[in-house]
């Protein structure tokens, strides 16, 4: 048990070791997230969960609903980050951005948010409907517009040459490189999302010698999304091992690994939270 909202609340004396363990189990058996089944048994009402997270992460616990923002600083990163992230800015300047969320922030995430803003990123905490409420208002509901954002994205990282040649299978630091720039970031991101916005049992990540495939499996049946050019697809799959903690070298034997991903699919009545198999296939030369 290393949820670090428990970890918080242990300290805090809210609960103890027996408790958070309680609470991580229900939340398993639930299929919640920790924070949701903290504020659903009661153990803490909302304010007072931000406020002790707020405190641990230094930072401070602010009333979204009762701000005024200005345009410009919703302008500060792309609606696909806001959908993404759960998050929404509260304010901004030409190197930083402080960015409004309601649950503990993985480093990793904050580490690909820095790096696809290019800004300096600071995290304040707010309820979640305060900041579900904004990211609708200001960026719109995303159902519609996810595929033509994938679409965009998987044409742009086909243009980019300095990616294509980054992109080399037999080169494991350019292989790292290329899984860490910020297009194949934003393109596996998305990805993922919208294996949450159909509510898909698996996705499949499939490079063939002369195509490369991405299908979603939804009640049952696979359908195939537009993907980018085949050669871009061992950086994707190398994301896809860096986030599930595989070695991005061994391409031999199989490897199993799990990505841990809240996705909030606010647009949807049948889930408030997914969870998703992803899997990566290959047929030739390159595999998960």
């Amino acid at each position: 048990m290393n949820d670090q909202i428990l970890q918080i609340l242990i300290q805090n004396g809210y609960i103890d070791e027996a408790g958070a363990q309680d609470i991580a189990d229900l939340a398993k058996t639930e299929s919640k997230t920790v924070r949701r089944q903290v504020l659903d048994s009661g153990v803490l009402d909302e304010d007072s969960l931000l406020a002790a997270m707020a405190a641990y992460q230094d930072t401070e616990a602010i009333d979204l609903g009762a701000m005024t923002i200005d345009t410009e600083v919703t302008e500060a990163i792309p609606a696909s980050t806001a959908r993404m992230y759960n998050v929404f800015p509260v304010a901004a300047d030409d190197t930083s951005v402080t960015l409004a969320t309601f649950d503990i922030v993985d480093p990793r995430i904050s580490d690909e948010m820095l790096f696809t803003l290019s800004k300096e990123v600071r995290f304040v905490f707010a309820r979640e409907k305060d900041v579900m409420d904004r990211i609708s208002q200001y960026y719109g509901d995303s159902n519609e517009s996810v595929a033509d954002m994938i679409k965009s994205l998987g044409e742009g990282m086909t243009d980019d040459e300095t990616l294509a040649a980054d992109a080399n299978a037999n080169d494991i630091a350019s292989m790292e490189s290329a899984a860490n720039s910020s297009a194949i970031i934003r393109f596996v991101n998305l990805v993922l999302y919208q294996g949450v916005v159909d509510h898909a049992a698996d996705i499949h990540i499939e490079p063939f010698e002369n195509d490369f495939k991405i299908r979603y499996r939804v009640d049952g049946a696979l359908y195939e999304m537009k993907a980018p050019d085949v050669k871009m697809a061992p950086a994707i799959i190398s994301r896809v091992k860096i986030l599930a903690n595989l070695n991005i070298a061994e391409r031999r034997v199989p490897q199993d690994g799990r990505i841990a991903l809240t996705v909030r699919t606010w647009a949807s009545p049948r889930t408030s939270t997914s969870r998703s198999r992803w899997t990566s296939r290959s047929r030739t030369a390159y595999s998960s």
